[in-house]
C-alpha cells in the first residue's frame, strides 16, 4: 500500500512539474475567477493541459487540482510548517520556561531574552515561509531598537509589545501547524491508499481494508470502480485543501 502511495505521489508530482507554468497576471487553473487580459488568454490556451486553462471553470479547476503545482507548493509549505513549528516551539518555549522558573536567582532574565530573541527568528522563517513565491511581502512590524543604558535595553527587550507578540505566536502556531498537517496528511493518505487500491489491494491476497468500508471490500468490478472513484474524489478535496490551508 505505503509503495502505491508513493508511486501515485511521484506520478502527481511530475505531472505538475509540466504543467507548471503559471498563466500571465496571476491567474491559474487551481484559482479561478481572475479576470485575463486577451494575451494572457491566448498564451493560456497553448501547452501541456491548456484545455484547463481556457476558461475560468471552477469545476475544471477542481478535478485537476492534484496535478497544479500551486498544490504541491501548499503541501510543502504545509509540511516546512510543521518543522518550523515544532523546531522554533521546543527550545523557546523550553527557554521561558526555564527563564520564568529561575527568575528570581536573576539569570532567569538572560533564558527570557533568548526566548523572546528566537521568537522574532522565528517569525521571520514564518514569515519566509508564508510568502515564498509571491512577490509582496508585508513587512514585519516594528521592533524598539536595541541600543542606549542599560535601563533602555531592558525596556526594548521586555517592554515591547511586538516582541512578545512573537512569542505568543510561537505558542499558538505549534498547535495549529500540528493540525494543519494531521488534517491534509489524512486526506492525502485516504485518497491515495483507496485511489490505488487496484494495484495493491484486488492482485493481493494477504492485502486488507479497514471493515467499515463494508460492501467496497469485494474484488468485483463494481467495487474496485467505487473505491477507485472515491479515492480520486478524495484526493481532489485532499488538493484543494492544501491550497486552502
Amino acid at each position: 500500500m505505503i509503495g502505491a502511495a508513493i508511486l501515485a505521489t511521484g506520478l502527481l508530482l511530475v505531472i505538475a512539474g509540466l504543467t507548471a507554468a503559471r498563466i500571465p497576471g496571476g491567474a491559474t487553473f487551481a484559482r479561478p475567477g481572475i479576470a485575463r487580459s486577451r494575451d494572457a488568454a491566448g498564451e493560456a490556451g497553448r501547452g501541456l493541459f491548456a484545455f484547463a486553462r481556457r476558461a475560468p471553470n471552477p469545476v475544471r479547476a477542481f478535478v485537476l487540482s492534484p496535478v497544479h503545482p500551486e498544490t504541491w507548493r501548499a503541501n510543502g509549505a504545509i509540511a516546512l510548517g510543521l518543522l518550523t513549528g515544532i523546531g522554533a516551539a521546543a527550545p523557546i518555549l523550553a527557554a521561558l520556561s526555564t527563564g520564568l522558573t529561575i527568575l528570581l536567582a536573576g539569570i532567569g532574565i538572560v533564558f527570557i531574552a533568548i526566548a523572546i530573541e528566537g521568537s522574532r527568528l522565528a517569525a521571520r522563517i514564518e514569515r519566509w515561509r508564508a510568502f515564498a513565491g509571491e512577490t509582496a511581502r508585508p513587512a514585519p512590524h516594528p521592533y524598539r531598537p536595541l541600543r542606549g543604558g542599560i535601563v533602555d535595553l531592558l525596556r526594548a527587550e521586555f517592554a515591547d509589545e511586538n516582541r512578545w507578540r512573537d512569542v505568543l505566536y510561537v505558542a499558538i502556531n505549534l498547535p495549529l501547524s500540528v493540525i494543519e498537517f494531521a488534517v491534509a496528511a489524512t486526506f492525502w493518505t485516504v485518497g491515495l491508499s483507496l485511489l490505488t487500491t487496484p494495484i495493491w489491494y484486488d492482485p493481493a491476497g494477504g492485502a486488507s481494508l479497514p471493515a467499515f468500508l463494508g460492501p467496497l471490500l469485494g474484488h468485483d468490478p463494481l467495487a474496485v470502480t467505487v473505491r477507485t472513484l472515491a479515492g480520486a474524489a478524495l484526493v481532489m478535496v485532499a488538493a484543494s485543501m492544501s491550497q486552502l490551508l
